[in-house]
């Protein structure tokens, strides 16, 4: 069941519109022509869908309190904060101190503007655009304040030159202890700074636009700061606005993913679950069972980037993950402890119980999608959306396979090119195959040839015996005439075989055509002309083959009933009654009977040969077909390995960042084996036929061929499958160094006349050589399934490859389980960080690094309250609340904080 929903939704951390640099009209430079107030600038703000912005008045804090006052019980956010002129870059380099909210007017005149003599009596005895303060005591006393410092230069093009020889040069101190971020004027300013000045101070800053950027010299108020500008200029924050300065400092630690200067928000191509619901929970309140509790009233959401799982054991995290995987048809069925798998459960227990995902596929309307766990072993289920998901335990139970890990790896490493060349190689071997099990029928065949061969000669050598000229005329006769009926009656033969292939194909044409030719046309326009070529279709299958098979049976009657047929058998039965006159009349003792029996039994032979004849053509046709499909066959094991390369070159360098990689195991290494495995083969399918039709004994030792095999392998290289089959075709023994013992071995294979068949047989194998070979992952420095690998280290791999490749939903429980805390810390979170940018990433876990090293979007804690109800949180990392939260649930939350600080080269409590 879905449906098209249109919703708006908080989900953590989300893009916003910021503006961190609005004057008001108690700024000194305001223009006085501009009769817009506070509320004026509020409302610009809220009509241009502002979400948070910053008073900034020169070296005053007048404007504050009014505009906290104006924006009250409004979807806006009002952050203090003062701009100051400082005496760097020719006092052209100002910097602004932003606070929280809690920061009070007063407090910041008080401790900031009074200590650097720029209070209002300093500031109106010299003039607010002649002050200035001393840059570094500036940016030490808004931080003591617990504020921001934002570093802004100026719009001229000097400003980056400006600030790279007065700043840096001037304070002789790292400029992170003093800055947190830049303010910049455009694109270009960001490029010049990254290019230019961070290299050189060795620390990245992120960088914001403001509407103090916005070029004047178009609007109406020319002469100095007015609300026009509001709207004109503006950042994109990622972040949580009810929580606006804790929200601002998540951008010092996510710089590049957390701040857009564009115009437009990132838009998130992925797709993504927004959120999921479980319905009629009501009855499950009032049993108990052996699972956790599901009474999940509210609607919980996720970000389309990180969100974390957290809480107390047995609080049902778990269970929520199985139950979104459930809807995507992904779910555990295996039995623990003798107890029946969650979704069964459930079916059993709380039929009514009903899942409900909305999802949403890139920028697409989100959907809503039901499931009812009594659906849960439906066969014909259509899956609504495709998630990866690790339940708990999962990860272990693959890692405990290294051959799983590599498939799991490997099935992601593929094209449609590769798989399409992939299986045209298998079809390729598997039709040679067929053709040379086909072909080895031709030893048999030439056998009965043979014996036929040898009984005719047998009987014509009885008739021979009898010399008289008379006698040898009569015979002559009775043998053109045998050969002259015989051409007929194979002609005859030969018909009545292709009328029998032909009804062959016309039934085959018959099934394949089962559908109602009728309803089938009726799909089709009368002037469509695939119509027509359809018609045609039906008429080839039920007309025009009878017809030819019609016509065939008519013309081989009447070659049985032509009058040459005729005057052939009259003329045999005459010189049959000859034959047994003359036999009488000179005392021959030969019946008629007789002589007609062993003339029929010619006659039978003949035919047989014939036939015989005409399959060892087929043979050779066969053999012929099998060469132009192993030259088939070669091109396309070029094709897939070049394919492959080129796979493996693009997997690696989007591994490069990891500790895995991938490279291609040649099958060339194991080609000895296999040729070995040839000739054995070979030698055990046609040896006992080869024996009883030559009367003789095969004198191979499977163990001697193995070292054959080897030293061949090892003088030709690469081309070892080319130069044995060449050997095999010359019927010539190969040099070898050490042959004693084994020539009577080698001589069976390569020289023996008798054994002819099976160097042929040996010959086309080598042809249908198709291995491909496998990938290998390499972990570390370490194979997987080759080298000896540490659980915790296989583990490690499956993990990084989890984290480094797809774009559907990606939901993991517990994937910290078995894996070192410091690669937690150190790989984990860098790779869930990056994945989350491409890729929705939901992750239940006990791991406190995981959810604040990895930068969580959106934490949701569940826990048990009273009556066994789950209660459910949902908040950023900026949520002063939710950090608390974390700080009591997760064991070594507040050490992740102060790590995730540090990381960033100082401590932002």
């Amino acid at each position: 069941m879905s449906n098209a929903i249109s919703k708006p939704y908080k989900r953590g951390s989300e893009w916003r519109k910021w503006d961190l640099h609005v004057h008001t009209p108690a700024s000194y430079d305001w223009d006085k022509s501009c009769n817009a107030t506070i509320e004026d600038i509020v409302d610009k703000a809220l009509a241009e869908k502002i979400s948070v912005i910053a008073i900034t008045d020169h070296h005053t804090i007048e404007g504050i309190d009014e505009a906290v006052k104006a924006a009250k019980g409004k979807n806006l956010t009002i952050l203090p904060g003062v701009e100051l002129r400082t005496d760097k870059g020719n006092k052209g380099i100002h910097i602004i101190g932003v606070f929280d909210s809690t920061v009070t007017s007063k407090t910041i005149y008080d401790k900031l503007l009074c200590p650097l003599n720029l209070s209002k009596d300093d500031v109106n005895e010299k003039g607010s655009d002649q002050i200035y303060c001393n840059f570094e005591e500036a940016c030490q006393k808004i931080h003591e304040l617990g504020g921001l410092v934002l570093l802004h230069a100026g719009k001229k093009s000097n400003s980056i030159e400006q600030l790279d020889s007065d700043v840096r040069a001037a304070l002789k101190k790292d400029l992170a202890f003093l800055v947190d971020i830049f303010e910049v004027s455009n694109q270009k300013q960001v490029d010049d700074y990254r290019k230019i000045v961070f290299p050189r101070i060795k620390q990245a800053f992120p960088c914001i636009i403001t509407s103090d950027a916005c070029d004047r010299s178009k609007l109406r108020y020319k002469k100095g700061h007015s609300v026009e500008v509001i709207g004109k200029k503006y950042s994109w924050i990622k972040a949580d606005s009810t929580f606006a300065f804790e929200g601002l400092k998540q951008i010092i630690y996510e710089p590049s993913a957390r701040v857009c200067l564009k115009d437009d928000a990132p838009l998130y191509s992925h797709p993504q679950i927004v959120s999921a619901k479980l319905l009629n929970t009501s009855g499950y309140q009032s049993k108990k069972g052996d699972f956790p509790p599901i009474t999940l009233t509210q609607e919980i959401f996720f970000s389309p980037n990180l969100t974390t799982i957290i809480g107390p054991r047995a609080a049902g995290k778990t269970v929520l993950v199985e139950l979104i995987g459930y809807v995507a048809n992904q779910f555990s069925t295996d039995k623990k402890d003798k107890k029946l798998p969650l979704i069964e459960f459930l079916s059993k227990e709380f039929s009514d119980l009903e899942v409900e995902i909305t999802f949403q596929n890139g920028a697409g309307e989100p959907i809503k999608w039901k499931r009812s766990v009594n659906d849960w072993n439906n066969p014909f289920y259509t899956l609504p959306f495709k998630i990866e998901y690790w339940a708990q335990g999962d990860i272990e139970k693959k890692a405990n396979s290294s051959e799983q890990i590599a498939d799991y790896i490997n099935d992601r490493l593929h094209s449609d090119l590769l798989i399409k060349a992939k299986k045209e190689i298998e079809e390729l071997r598997k039709e040679m195959e067929s053709l040379r099990s086909s072909y080895s029928g031709k030893l048999q065949t030439e056998i009965e040839k043979n014996k036929l061969e040898a009984e005719r000669k047998q009987i014509e050598a009885y008739f021979e015996k009898l010399k008289t000229e008379e006698y040898k005329q009569i015979t002559d006769k009775i043998k053109n005439n045998r050969e002259k009926r015989q051409l007929i009656e194979v002609l005859a033969q030969d018909i009545k075989n292709q009328i029998a292939a032909l009804k062959d194909l016309t039934r085959k044409f018959r099934f394949s055509s089962t559908i109602n030719k009728d309803k089938l046309l009726e799909l089709f326009s009368a002037h469509d002309p695939l119509r027509k070529k359809i018609e045609e279709f039906y008429q080839l299958n039920e007309t025009q083959l009878n017809v030819i098979v019609d016509d065939l049976e008519k013309t081989a009657k009447a070659i049985e009933n032509s009058n040459i047929k005729k005057e052939l058998d009259n003329e045999n039965i005459e010189l049959t009654r000859q034959f047994a006159n003359y036999c009488k009349s000179n005392g021959i003792t030969i019946t008629k009977e007789e002589v007609e029996k062993r003339n029929n039994r010619i006659k039978f032979i003949n035919q047989q040969i014939s036939n015989l004849e005409s399959q060892l053509r087929k043979y050779e046709g066969d053999k012929n077909r099998h060469e132009q499909l192993a030259a088939e066959l070669s091109t396309k094991l070029k094709l897939w390995k070049k394919e492959n390369d080129k796979l493996i070159k693009n997997f690696n360098k989007d591994l490069k960042n990891t500790e895995i990689s991938i490279f291609w195991n040649n099958p060339a290494s194991e080609v000895a084996k296999w040729i070995k495995s040839q000739f054995i083969e070979s030698n055990s399918k046609l040896k006992g036929m080869i024996e009883t039709a030559f009367k003789i004994k095969s004198s191979i030792r499977e163990n001697y061929i193995e070292d054959i095999i080897d030293e061949l392998v090892k003088n030709y290289g690469t081309k070892s499958r080319k130069k044995i089959a060449s050997t095999l075709k010359q019927n010539k023994t190969p040099a070898l160094q050490d042959s004693s013992g084994k020539i009577e071995t080698i001589r069976w294979f390569f020289e023996d006349p008798n054994t002819k068949p099976i160097r042929e047989d040996i010959i086309m194998r080598l042809s249908e050589y198709a291995e491909t070979g496998y990938n290998c992952i390499k972990y570390k420095d370490k194979v997987l399934g080759r080298d000896s690998m540490s659980f915790g280290e296989r583990c490690g791999a499956l993990v990084e490859f989890i984290l480094s490749f797809g774009d559907h939903p990606l939901i993991i429980d517990q994937p910290e389980d078995h894996l070192d805390a410091k690669f937690v810390a150190e790989r984990v979170v860098d790779l869930i960080r990056k994945q989350k940018v491409n890729r929705q990433v939901i992750i239940c876990t006990h791991n406190a690094n995981v959810v604040v090293l990895g930068d969580s979007e959106l934490v949701t804690t569940l826990s048990v309250k009273k009556k066994g109800n789950v209660s459910v949180e949902q908040g950023s990392l900026e949520n002063i609340q939710m950090r608390k939260t974390i700080f009591d649930i997760l064991e070594g939350g507040e050490t992740a904080f102060k790590k995730r600080e540090q990381k960033y080269g100082k401590a932002i409590s």
